[in-house]
């Protein structure tokens, strides 16, 4: 389990990753972009609102340069599934 930068297509996300046991390797975490690098790297720390399965076609990158170390909540919600 660590963060990792994951690219979807043009878009790249924070996430932490985790092992889900149902559904397998997993991140949660959210969307960075440039113009907002600051507060979107604090919201997939603290707000976490995506989750994606990783597994083909998802390209992950460790990454320590931004200093997360909380992992977030791996329960879900009916009504915010990627939040706790």
């Amino acid at each position: 389990m660590a963060w990792a930068w994951i690219r979807i297509g043009d878009d790249v996300m924070l996430g932490f990753t985790y092992d889900d046991p149902t559904a397998g390797p997993s991140a949660k975490g959210a969307f960075v972009h440039p113009d907002s690098f600051d507060d979107d790297v604090r919201r997939a720390v603290e707000r976490p609102d995506h989750t994606v399965r990783l597994g083909h076609g998802v390209y992950t990158e460790r990454s320590r340069r931004c200093g997360c170390r909380r992992m977030p909540s791996t329960r879900r919600s009916a009504a915010t599934p990627a939040c706790s």
